[in-house]
């Protein structure tokens, strides 16, 4: 073969071997936008939540936002993005709600629901509890406002109490935190102000931490 034709032979492999990884490279990142994560919830059967920031938009026709604010790039489209998840996740059932939340929250997050201060493991007990007395089902944003690591949400819920049903609102006032890698972006603390049925599975939570604190206080003072 003719040194001229070599040449013209390896620019070809090349060019091919370029459009491969590109068209690989293009397929990750589709498959990626649209993935779903599957996680085990403590011990329990295999749980496919939504986990990814590249679905704002179809989420968005979903849930839909009557009001927010200009969502800037970066922390602020990660913080809207796990806002509109988290509504994905809660409608699937408790189970995905509680794998979701053990993404979205730390060990050290605190959610503070009816004036009780909550860790994960104590919010997630008083939601079991509350989601076996009703079905609560996300619905649309009214407000949405966005601002650096804060975020303020007004929405609508339907509380389902057997053959009852109950339209209401809730707003919500959040702090996130980007830990970056594997970690993303996720809530600091958070508070609500519903007063529903859940009240009394909330308080108790409250209870429990008063008495701790008490008892702590009595030997420190022994």
């Amino acid at each position: 073969m003719e040194p001229q034709n070599k040449k013209l032979l390896y620019v070809l492999l090349i060019v091919f071997i370029v459009a491969i990884v590109v068209i690989a490279i293009t397929l990750g990142i589709i498959l990626g936008m649209n993935k779903k994560s599957t996680t085990l919830n403590n011990g329990e059967e295999e749980i496919d939540i939504i986990n990814s920031y590249y679905n704002t938009e179809e989420l968005m026709k979903k849930y839909p936002i009557e009001h927010q604010t200009r969502i800037f790039p970066g922390l602020e489209e990660k913080i809207q993005n796990r806002l509109l998840t988290g509504f994905e996740n809660w409608n699937r059932g408790f189970n995905a709600w509680k794998a979701w939340g053990n993404i979205l929250y730390t060990k050290d997050s605190i959610y503070n629901v009816h004036g009780a201060r909550l860790s994960l493991a104590h919010y997630q007990q008083a939601m079991d509890i509350t989601l076996k007395q009703a079905n609560i089902i996300m619905g649309a944003f009214h407000n949405m406002l966005i601002c650096d690591e804060f975020a303020a949400i007004y929405y609508d819920i339907i509380t389902f109490y057997g053959d009852n049903q109950k339209k209401g609102n809730v707003m919500e006032f959040v702090k996130f935190k980007d830990y970056w890698g594997e970690l993303g972006t996720r809530v600091v603390e958070g508070w609500g102000s519903t007063k529903d049925k859940s009240y009394e599975s909330m308080i108790k939570f409250q209870e429990e931490e008063k008495y701790e604190q008490q008892r702590q206080l009595d030997y420190i003072l022994r």
